[in-house]
């Protein structure tokens, strides 16, 4: 059981919050996700990426394994 005080968990980044952490522009994450490199989610008109997409993508990009 969590406790009231626990960090919450982030389960996505907004569009702003994914260009902040990942350094690019909204106009790279545009020509990313028409590529189909990156697949972010809407929500009713809000667009989110899962963190484990968020982490996919990066991890192709640097030639990481996830």
């Amino acid at each position: 059981m969590s406790n009231i005080n626990d960090p919450i968990e982030r389960k996505a980044f907004t569009k702003k919050e994914f260009c902040a952490r990942y350094r690019i522009c909204p106009t790279s994450v545009w020509y990313e996700t028409k590529a189909g490199r990156l697949r972010p989610v809407k929500i009713g008109a809000k667009v989110l990426i899962p963190v484990a997409e968020a982490e996919r993508w990066f991890a192709e990009r640097t030639g990481q394994s996830v």
